[in-house]
């Protein structure tokens, strides 16, 4: 029959069964090596925080994950399908006959590699010297730009002023992701550099409104992209031209700019309820004149020393 066990003893089995299978897929990689992906590798969860030391569970398939990633780099001698396969350990021994020749294959990259750059040696020997051979290995995703771009309207602008917006660009794909937006025309302004944006991440490209005449002003925005090319073209100089290409509509209006009117009057001022009266000239003697046959109760302002 079957029953339901728990504790180190049913842990004990499960754990040494998985490095086993490492260990048999991967003869060449150390027990200490192992041990140490068997800890990388654990599913965290939270209720075994502080209960166990790596605070999770055994995560078989991202421990061979990450053990293939470990060797991403092999030798093989009589084509891909046959011949021996070296290791970072043993390599492979290999006789070239007189005047003759031996076809090496070199195996780059494991299925579930993660992205990034890699780096390893090879070492190649022979009776009286040797010779390294680096090798150098980036494994990049596909740049995706999310999404499309409302259109973006900055309203009343004054004349001989700017007016900044920021639209956000995102990238949901694996790769990085390169953009340029095409130059406007005037009154919008904008960098044309090329913009870097990580996985997951998102840039914001600042465009300007500055007009120097009243009217209403709309452009359209182009953005030229790497997103949706294949990760080794993603890679190349010229990869933000044949990508995929955005655009949205861009509209501001010019306006005449505020202006503040100060009057020169520097006298006394008689204020009354709901609007003030200069009194010209600014003596007390000439007030009569000012306020002819009625009478004005309201307090009397007077300006500070100085004043212009």
């Amino acid at each position: 029959g079957y029953a339901r066990l728990s504790g180190t003893s049913m842990a004990c089995p499960h754990v040494a069964g998985a490095a086993a299978l490492v260990r048999s897929a991967f003869p060449h990689i150390s027990p200490s090596r192992v041990g140490e992906l068997i800890f990388a590798s654990a599913s965290r969860e939270p209720w075994l925080e502080g209960v166990v030391g790596t605070g999770g569970i055994l995560d078989v398939a991202e421990l061979i994950a990450r053990a293939e990633s470990d060797f991403w780099l092999l030798v093989s001698v009589g084509g891909s399908n046959g011949g021996s396969d070296s290791s970072p350990s043993q390599g492979i021994s290999v006789v070239i006959p007189g005047s003759g020749s031996v076809d090496v294959d070199v195996h780059i990259g494991t299925p579930d590699m993660g992205l990034g750059s890699y780096a390893a040696e090879l070492l190649v020997s022979w009776q009286g010297g040797n010779e390294t051979v680096p090798v150098n290995f980036l494994l990049a995703g596909r740049p995706a730009l999310a999404g499309n771009v409302s259109d973006v309207a900055w309203g009343l602008v004054p004349t001989g002023s700017s007016v900044g917006k920021g639209v956000e660009l995102r990238n949901n794909g694996t790769g990085n992701l390169l953009l340029r937006l095409d130059p406007l025309p005037p009154p919008f302004s904008a960098s044309g550099d090329v913009i870097s944006v990580a996985p997951g991440g998102a840039a914001t490209v600042e465009i300007v409104c500055a007009p120097t005449q009243l009217g209403n002003f709309e452009a359209s925005a182009l953005v030229h992209s790497n997103s949706g090319l294949e990760p080794r073209d993603a890679l190349q100089e010229d990869s933000v031209e044949r990508g995929e290409k955005l655009t949205f509509r861009l509209a501001c209006m010019g306006e005449d700019p505020p202006r503040l009117e100060v009057s020169p009057q520097s006298g006394v001022v008689l204020h009354e309820v709901g609007a003030s009266r200069e009194l010209h000239p600014s003596v007390p003697a000439s007030w009569e004149r000012e306020l002819g046959n009625g009478v004005v109760t309201a307090p009397v302002l007077l300006p500070p020393s100085g004043n212009e």
